[in-house]
């Protein structure tokens, strides 16, 4: 019985070590330069009810010094006619057209059973030197039409 406690209190003092130890992620830090390429207007013409899209697509430098692109997109469509196979949110933070990191954010789900909302799709923070952009494509399918994906190729952000 001593044993299980001691094991028990040891395993807790180690995990508070580690979190007292562990510097701060990145993205708790504040966002102190953002850029941002002007509200992008799409339209998706589906079987059913089109879908629009709204989206911003910026790039952040937070105050360690590190990257990430950001983008959210809103949609709204006619009902609930719409049935993707995909939809997917290919988001890139990138350097000279060279991509640093990236995101596949899923809207399928979302704008399948929503008539309209939004989302907020964001590249992991990355260390990588200036200038840097933000970058993105959406990819989908319509459900059983036989033609494969679609790719809709998006402007990118202003650099940083």
């Amino acid at each position: 019985m001593t044993s299980r406690k001691l094991t028990s209190a040891t395993l807790t003092a180690a995990a508070l070590a580690a979190v007292i130890m562990t510097p701060a992620n990145p993205a708790s830090a504040a966002v102190v330069a953002r850029k941002c390429a002007t509200m992008q207007d799409h339209t998706i013409t589906t079987p059913g009810h089109d879908v629009a899209l709204e989206l911003t697509m910026c790039v952040e430098r937070d105050s360690t010094g590190v990257y990430r692109a950001s983008s959210t997109v809103w949609w709204t469509h006619g009902g609930w006619n719409v049935d993707f196979e995909k939809l997917e949110y290919h988001l890139r933070l990138q350097r000279y057209d060279v991509v640093q990191k990236g995101a596949v954010c899923d809207l399928k789900a979302k704008v399948n059973s929503d008539g309209s909302g939004s989302s907020v799709c964001q590249a992991a923070w990355t260390s990588t030197s200036a200038p840097v952009t933000a970058d993105g494509t959406f990819v989908y399918n319509h459900n059983n039409d036989g033609e494969g994906d679609y790719r809709l190729e998006l402007t990118g952000s202003p650099s940083i």
